[in-house]
Protein backbone atom coordinates (compact mmCIF):
# COMPACT_ATOMS: atom_id res chain seq x y z
CA UNK A 1 0.00 0.00 0.00
CA UNK A 2 3.18 2.19 0.63
CA UNK A 3 4.26 1.96 -2.81
CA UNK A 4 1.00 2.34 -4.29
CA UNK A 5 0.61 5.60 -2.31
CA UNK A 6 4.15 6.12 -3.93
CA UNK A 7 3.23 5.50 -7.52
CA UNK A 8 -0.08 7.71 -6.73
CA UNK A 9 2.34 11.01 -6.23
CA UNK A 10 4.99 10.13 -8.51
CA UNK A 11 3.95 8.44 -11.56
CA UNK A 12 6.70 5.85 -10.76
CA UNK A 13 5.69 2.55 -12.38
CA UNK A 14 8.69 0.72 -10.94
CA UNK A 15 7.03 1.43 -7.34
CA UNK A 16 3.54 -0.81 -9.27
CA UNK A 17 6.50 -3.31 -10.24
CA UNK A 18 7.58 -4.26 -6.83
CA UNK A 19 3.97 -3.60 -5.23
CA UNK A 20 2.93 -6.48 -7.69
CA UNK A 21 5.58 -8.51 -6.48
CA UNK A 22 4.78 -7.95 -2.70
CA UNK A 23 1.34 -9.04 -3.01
CA UNK A 24 2.27 -12.00 -4.90
CA UNK A 25 4.02 -12.84 -2.12
CA UNK A 26 1.37 -12.13 0.09
CA UNK A 27 -1.00 -13.93 -1.62
CA UNK A 28 1.46 -17.24 -1.98
CA UNK A 29 1.50 -16.77 1.93
CA UNK A 30 -1.96 -16.90 2.42
CA UNK A 31 -4.42 -17.25 -0.29
CA UNK A 32 -7.64 -16.67 1.09
CA UNK A 33 -6.30 -12.85 2.30
CA UNK A 34 -8.88 -10.50 0.54
CA UNK A 35 -6.58 -7.27 1.58
CA UNK A 36 -3.77 -8.77 -0.86
CA UNK A 37 -6.01 -10.07 -3.65
CA UNK A 38 -8.30 -6.58 -3.65
CA UNK A 39 -4.79 -4.54 -4.09
CA UNK A 40 -3.55 -6.96 -6.71
CA UNK A 41 -6.20 -5.74 -8.44
CA UNK A 42 -5.69 -2.37 -7.64
CA UNK A 43 -2.14 -2.21 -9.09
CA UNK A 44 -3.09 -4.19 -12.24
CA UNK A 45 -5.43 -1.55 -12.83
CA UNK A 46 -3.03 1.07 -12.13
CA UNK A 47 -0.27 -0.65 -14.33
CA UNK A 48 -2.37 -0.51 -17.43
CA UNK A 49 -3.34 -4.31 -17.09
CA UNK A 50 -7.67 -3.88 -16.83
CA UNK A 51 -8.09 -6.30 -18.62
CA UNK A 52 -5.85 -8.91 -15.50
CA UNK A 53 -7.66 -6.98 -12.57
CA UNK A 54 -11.39 -7.81 -13.22
CA UNK A 55 -10.65 -11.59 -11.73
CA UNK A 56 -9.53 -10.35 -8.08
CA UNK A 57 -12.64 -7.91 -7.90
CA UNK A 58 -14.89 -10.86 -8.82
CA UNK A 59 -13.34 -13.12 -6.36
CA UNK A 60 -13.82 -10.79 -3.37
CA UNK A 61 -17.44 -9.75 -4.50
CA UNK A 62 -18.37 -13.46 -4.15
CA UNK A 63 -16.44 -14.02 -1.09
CA UNK A 64 -17.65 -11.53 1.26
CA UNK A 65 -20.80 -10.71 2.69
CA UNK A 66 -19.81 -7.40 3.95
CA UNK A 67 -21.68 -4.79 1.88
CA UNK A 68 -18.97 -2.35 2.19
CA UNK A 69 -16.26 -4.58 1.14
CA UNK A 70 -18.86 -5.35 -2.45
CA UNK A 71 -19.59 -1.85 -2.90
CA UNK A 72 -16.03 -1.29 -3.05
CA UNK A 73 -15.07 -4.76 -5.63
CA UNK A 74 -18.07 -3.48 -7.21
CA UNK A 75 -16.86 -0.02 -8.12
CA UNK A 76 -13.37 -1.69 -8.88
CA UNK A 77 -15.13 -3.93 -11.25
CA UNK A 78 -16.62 -1.02 -13.19
CA UNK A 79 -13.49 0.86 -13.10
CA UNK A 80 -11.40 -2.71 -14.97
CA UNK A 81 -13.86 -2.78 -17.63
CA UNK A 82 -14.34 0.73 -18.07
CA UNK A 83 -10.26 1.01 -18.42
CA UNK A 84 -10.64 -1.52 -21.21
CA UNK A 85 -12.87 0.80 -23.29
CA UNK A 86 -14.77 -1.36 -25.75
CA UNK A 87 -18.61 -1.22 -26.26
CA UNK A 88 -19.17 -4.74 -24.36
CA UNK A 89 -17.10 -3.77 -21.26
CA UNK A 90 -18.28 -0.68 -21.08
CA UNK A 91 -21.79 -1.60 -20.97
CA UNK A 92 -20.23 -4.29 -18.00
CA UNK A 93 -18.81 -0.99 -16.42
CA UNK A 94 -22.30 0.98 -16.30
CA UNK A 95 -23.88 -2.22 -14.63
CA UNK A 96 -21.22 -2.59 -12.15
CA UNK A 97 -20.95 0.87 -10.93
CA UNK A 98 -24.95 0.69 -10.56
CA UNK A 99 -24.16 -2.33 -8.35
CA UNK A 100 -21.39 -0.22 -6.24
CA UNK A 101 -24.74 2.90 -6.23
CA UNK A 102 -27.25 0.62 -4.69
CA UNK A 103 -25.09 -1.18 -2.66
CA UNK A 104 -22.74 1.49 -0.56
CA UNK A 105 -23.64 3.12 2.76
CA UNK A 106 -20.98 6.29 1.57
CA UNK A 107 -22.67 8.59 -0.28
CA UNK A 108 -19.20 10.00 -1.35
CA UNK A 109 -18.18 6.80 -3.06
CA UNK A 110 -21.82 6.38 -4.76
CA UNK A 111 -21.19 9.66 -6.60
CA UNK A 112 -18.13 8.76 -7.96
CA UNK A 113 -19.81 5.58 -8.75
CA UNK A 114 -22.03 7.90 -10.79
CA UNK A 115 -19.25 9.94 -12.26
CA UNK A 116 -18.01 7.35 -13.27
CA UNK A 117 -21.02 5.91 -15.51
CA UNK A 118 -21.25 9.45 -17.06
CA UNK A 119 -17.94 8.22 -18.33
CA UNK A 120 -19.08 5.28 -19.43
CA UNK A 121 -22.07 6.99 -21.21
CA UNK A 122 -19.35 9.32 -22.94
CA UNK A 123 -17.14 6.75 -24.15
CA UNK A 124 -20.62 5.07 -26.06
CA UNK A 125 -20.45 8.31 -27.99
CA UNK A 126 -17.25 6.96 -29.50
CA UNK A 127 -18.25 4.37 -32.54
CA UNK A 128 -17.15 1.35 -32.74
CA UNK A 129 -14.60 0.47 -35.87
CA UNK A 130 -17.72 -1.32 -37.53
CA UNK A 131 -20.22 1.63 -36.91
CA UNK A 132 -17.67 4.14 -38.91
CA UNK A 133 -17.42 2.14 -41.85
CA UNK A 134 -21.17 2.45 -41.93
CA UNK A 135 -21.25 6.39 -41.10
CA UNK A 136 -21.20 6.74 -44.89
CA UNK A 137 -24.56 4.85 -45.70
CA UNK A 138 -27.17 7.57 -44.93
CA UNK A 139 -29.76 5.04 -44.11
CA UNK A 140 -26.89 3.62 -41.01
CA UNK A 141 -25.97 6.87 -39.97
CA UNK A 142 -29.12 7.82 -38.94
CA UNK A 143 -29.39 5.25 -36.08
CA UNK A 144 -26.04 4.95 -35.01
CA UNK A 145 -26.39 9.33 -34.75
CA UNK A 146 -29.56 8.71 -32.15
CA UNK A 147 -27.84 6.52 -30.04
CA UNK A 148 -24.36 8.77 -30.06
CA UNK A 149 -27.11 12.04 -29.17
CA UNK A 150 -28.44 9.41 -26.51
CA UNK A 151 -25.32 8.73 -24.96
CA UNK A 152 -24.63 12.33 -25.35
CA UNK A 153 -27.79 13.55 -23.05
CA UNK A 154 -27.44 10.90 -20.53
CA UNK A 155 -23.86 11.23 -19.57
CA UNK A 156 -24.57 15.53 -19.31
CA UNK A 157 -26.90 14.38 -17.82
CA UNK A 158 -25.52 12.22 -14.80
CA UNK A 159 -22.27 13.77 -14.44
CA UNK A 160 -24.05 17.68 -13.75
CA UNK A 161 -26.46 16.07 -11.47
CA UNK A 162 -23.89 14.98 -9.75
CA UNK A 163 -21.68 17.98 -9.74
CA UNK A 164 -24.59 19.59 -8.24
CA UNK A 165 -25.22 16.95 -5.26
CA UNK A 166 -21.40 17.14 -4.59
CA UNK A 167 -22.46 20.68 -3.55
CA UNK A 168 -24.12 19.26 -0.57
CA UNK A 169 -21.05 16.80 0.08
CA UNK A 170 -18.73 17.94 3.21
CA UNK A 171 -15.33 17.27 1.62
CA UNK A 172 -13.55 17.41 5.03
CA UNK A 173 -14.78 13.89 5.70
CA UNK A 174 -12.57 12.43 2.90
CA UNK A 175 -11.25 15.28 0.66
CA UNK A 176 -9.24 13.02 -1.94
CA UNK A 177 -12.43 11.02 -2.78
CA UNK A 178 -14.31 14.17 -2.81
CA UNK A 179 -11.74 15.18 -5.55
CA UNK A 180 -11.76 12.35 -7.57
CA UNK A 181 -15.66 13.24 -7.23
CA UNK A 182 -15.32 16.57 -8.74
CA UNK A 183 -12.35 15.85 -11.86
CA UNK A 184 -13.91 12.59 -12.95
CA UNK A 185 -17.31 14.27 -13.24
CA UNK A 186 -15.45 17.42 -15.22
CA UNK A 187 -13.61 14.85 -17.28
CA UNK A 188 -17.04 12.84 -18.29
CA UNK A 189 -18.40 16.49 -19.54
CA UNK A 190 -15.26 16.98 -21.31
CA UNK A 191 -15.41 13.65 -23.19
CA UNK A 192 -18.81 13.84 -24.08
CA UNK A 193 -19.07 17.35 -25.53
CA UNK A 194 -15.54 16.20 -27.63
CA UNK A 195 -17.02 13.62 -28.76
CA UNK A 196 -20.54 15.23 -29.81
CA UNK A 197 -18.14 17.44 -32.17
CA UNK A 198 -17.32 14.37 -34.11
CA UNK A 199 -20.74 13.81 -35.39
CA UNK A 200 -23.18 15.80 -33.98
CA UNK A 201 -21.85 19.04 -34.81
CA UNK A 202 -20.93 20.63 -38.61
CA UNK A 203 -21.19 24.24 -38.31
CA UNK A 204 -17.12 25.11 -37.20
CA UNK A 205 -18.18 27.87 -35.02
CA UNK A 206 -20.39 25.71 -32.89
CA UNK A 207 -17.47 22.90 -33.12
CA UNK A 208 -15.08 25.67 -31.74
CA UNK A 209 -16.97 27.01 -29.26
CA UNK A 210 -17.94 22.97 -27.95
CA UNK A 211 -14.09 21.77 -27.67
CA UNK A 212 -13.46 25.16 -25.49
CA UNK A 213 -16.13 23.83 -23.23
CA UNK A 214 -14.60 20.34 -23.67
CA UNK A 215 -11.36 21.57 -22.72
CA UNK A 216 -12.51 24.08 -19.83
CA UNK A 217 -13.66 20.74 -17.97
CA UNK A 218 -10.56 19.04 -18.65
CA UNK A 219 -8.55 21.33 -17.48
CA UNK A 220 -10.71 21.53 -14.17
CA UNK A 221 -10.07 17.90 -14.00
CA UNK A 222 -6.54 18.51 -14.55
CA UNK A 223 -6.26 20.90 -12.09
CA UNK A 224 -7.27 18.55 -9.07
CA UNK A 225 -5.63 15.16 -10.80
CA UNK A 226 -2.56 16.55 -12.63
CA UNK A 227 -0.86 13.48 -12.93
CA UNK A 228 -3.71 11.68 -14.54
CA UNK A 229 -2.89 10.22 -18.00
CA UNK A 230 -6.37 9.83 -18.63
CA UNK A 231 -7.01 13.47 -18.35
CA UNK A 232 -4.25 13.89 -20.14
CA UNK A 233 -4.90 11.75 -23.16
CA UNK A 234 -8.39 13.86 -23.82
CA UNK A 235 -7.10 17.70 -23.59
CA UNK A 236 -4.07 16.14 -26.08
CA UNK A 237 -7.68 14.79 -28.25
CA UNK A 238 -9.90 18.64 -28.09
CA UNK A 239 -6.22 19.86 -29.53
CA UNK A 240 -6.40 17.25 -32.13
CA UNK A 241 -9.90 17.82 -33.05
CA UNK A 242 -9.43 21.98 -33.17
CA UNK A 243 -6.13 21.37 -35.02
CA UNK A 244 -7.96 18.77 -37.94
CA UNK A 245 -12.03 20.63 -37.59
CA UNK A 246 -11.66 24.29 -37.03
CA UNK A 247 -10.91 26.55 -39.74
CA UNK A 248 -8.34 29.54 -38.70
CA UNK A 249 -7.50 28.05 -35.68
CA UNK A 250 -4.11 27.91 -34.94
CA UNK A 251 -2.54 24.86 -36.45
CA UNK A 252 1.21 25.39 -34.95
CA UNK A 253 -0.11 25.75 -31.25
CA UNK A 254 -2.83 23.63 -31.55
CA UNK A 255 -0.64 20.53 -32.98
CA UNK A 256 2.25 20.99 -30.06
CA UNK A 257 -0.11 21.32 -27.22
CA UNK A 258 -1.88 17.84 -28.18
CA UNK A 259 1.36 16.77 -29.36
CA UNK A 260 2.75 17.74 -25.73
CA UNK A 261 0.08 16.53 -23.62
CA UNK A 262 0.79 12.62 -25.38
CA UNK A 263 4.52 12.75 -25.13
CA UNK A 264 3.96 13.64 -21.41
CA UNK A 265 1.77 10.39 -20.77
CA UNK A 266 4.52 8.09 -22.77
CA UNK A 267 7.20 9.27 -21.01
CA UNK A 268 5.99 10.00 -17.76
CA UNK A 269 2.34 9.40 -16.37
CA UNK A 270 1.58 5.55 -18.84
CA UNK A 271 5.17 4.81 -20.88
CA UNK A 272 4.10 2.30 -23.74
CA UNK A 273 0.42 3.45 -23.66
CA UNK A 274 -1.21 2.11 -26.85
CA UNK A 275 -3.76 4.61 -26.96
CA UNK A 276 -1.53 7.62 -26.94
CA UNK A 277 0.51 6.25 -29.39
CA UNK A 278 -2.60 6.08 -31.73
CA UNK A 279 -3.67 8.92 -30.87
CA UNK A 280 -0.27 10.47 -31.51
CA UNK A 281 -0.25 8.70 -34.81
CA UNK A 282 -3.47 10.53 -35.58
CA UNK A 283 -1.96 14.13 -35.08
CA UNK A 284 0.52 13.49 -37.02
CA UNK A 285 -1.79 11.96 -40.28
CA UNK A 286 -3.91 14.99 -39.96
CA UNK A 287 -0.49 17.05 -40.21
CA UNK A 288 0.45 14.80 -43.37
CA UNK A 289 3.25 13.77 -41.01
CA UNK A 290 2.86 10.28 -42.60
CA UNK A 291 6.29 8.60 -42.06
CA UNK A 292 5.95 10.04 -38.00
CA UNK A 293 2.25 8.56 -37.97
CA UNK A 294 2.72 5.39 -39.57
CA UNK A 295 5.83 5.05 -36.79
CA UNK A 296 3.79 5.20 -34.54
CA UNK A 297 0.75 3.59 -35.70
CA UNK A 298 3.44 0.40 -35.89
CA UNK A 299 4.38 1.54 -31.76
CA UNK A 300 0.68 1.24 -30.80
CA UNK A 301 -0.08 -2.20 -32.56
CA UNK A 302 3.30 -3.66 -31.18
CA UNK A 303 1.59 -3.46 -27.78
CA UNK A 304 -0.28 -6.84 -26.92
CA UNK A 305 -4.48 -5.70 -28.12
CA UNK A 306 -5.87 -6.76 -24.43
CA UNK A 307 -3.45 -3.79 -22.89
CA UNK A 308 -3.38 -1.41 -25.85
CA UNK A 309 -7.32 0.35 -25.55
CA UNK A 310 -7.41 0.46 -28.97
CA UNK A 311 -8.47 -2.03 -31.36
CA UNK A 312 -6.15 -3.78 -34.78
CA UNK A 313 -9.10 -3.15 -36.77
CA UNK A 314 -9.12 1.12 -35.72
CA UNK A 315 -5.12 0.99 -36.02
CA UNK A 316 -5.35 -0.69 -39.04
CA UNK A 317 -8.01 2.00 -40.43
CA UNK A 318 -5.53 4.57 -39.37
CA UNK A 319 -2.48 2.66 -41.50
CA UNK A 320 -4.66 2.77 -44.24
CA UNK A 321 -5.65 6.73 -44.47
CA UNK A 322 -1.99 6.99 -43.76
CA UNK A 323 -0.97 5.08 -47.04
CA UNK A 324 -3.68 7.12 -49.18
CA UNK A 325 -2.68 10.52 -47.55
CA UNK A 326 -5.52 11.35 -46.00
CA UNK A 327 -5.62 13.57 -43.50
CA UNK A 328 -9.74 14.44 -42.41
CA UNK A 329 -10.75 13.48 -39.19
CA UNK A 330 -12.27 11.62 -37.86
Amino acid sequence: MELINQFEKSADYAALDVADAELSAAMRSDPDYLGAIFYSGIVKDLSGRAADASAFFERIAIETNDDRVRAEAFYNLGVAFYHQYHKPELLKAQQYFQRAVDLSPNHTLRLLAQANIAQALAMQMHPSAEELSSLGIQESAVPIKQTIQAAFNSSLSTSSAVLKELENVSRSTNEALWKKVEATAHNALGMAYMYSTDYLVNDPQVISDTLREAISHFVLASDTLPKDWAVACNIASAHLRFFARVPGATKRVEFEAAKNQLEMVLTVLRPRYGFAYYELGRLFRCAGKFDDAAKAFTQSLAIESRYRDVSDRRIHREQELTRFGDVSFP
